[in-house]
């Protein structure tokens, strides 16, 4: 069921991100800065499934957590603000590997712990890993296609 939900959040990425949105820049910090946090814009876009419509915005949300890192050279960013939970897509052209270390290394570097009770993947070309920091839970998923690596963080 685990990798179903994977799939599926890496295909919705996948066709969301194929020719809509403005490219968003982003600095190699830790920590998305205030102007990147507040990056919201006006415009948005309607996906409709089988069971719900769902609203795509530019930009990260205004609670994205300061302690979930953002790889290096993001060109796209886009959210889900659902009614569980946000998820935040995005694009880099930084190696699915190097974006794979760079979460093992700074989820741990800002507190957090990988919940090994969840089904992990981790492989050259596909990660994904549940990380915890007290009662909160975060899911980074990563995936490559046409040299394009995919992040999706639930949270």
């Amino acid at each position: 069921m685990k990798y179903i939900k994977l799939f599926l959040i890496i295909f919705i990425a996948f066709i969301l991100f194929q020719g809509c949105g403005k490219k968003e820049g982003q600095s190699d910090s830790q920590a998305p800065s205030k102007e990147q946090s507040n990056a919201v814009q006006s415009s948005s876009e309607q996906i409709e499934t089988g069971q719900a419509t769902l609203e795509m915005k530019q930009g990260l949300p205004e609670d994205y957590p300061k302690d979930v890192p953002l790889p290096e050279n993001v060109k796209k960013i886009k959210f889900i603000d659902n009614s569980s939970n946000k998820i935040v897509i995005l694009e880099t052209d930084v190696s699915v590997q190097n974006t794979i270390n760079f979460y093992k290394e700074n989820m741990k570097k800002n507190g957090y712990e990988l919940d090994k009770n969840q089904n992990l993947v981790d492989s050259e070309n596909v990660y994904n890993a549940d990380w915890k920091k007290d009662k909160k839970t975060v899911n980074v998923a990563i995936s490559s296609q046409n040299n394009i690596t995919n992040v999706v963080i639930s949270y």
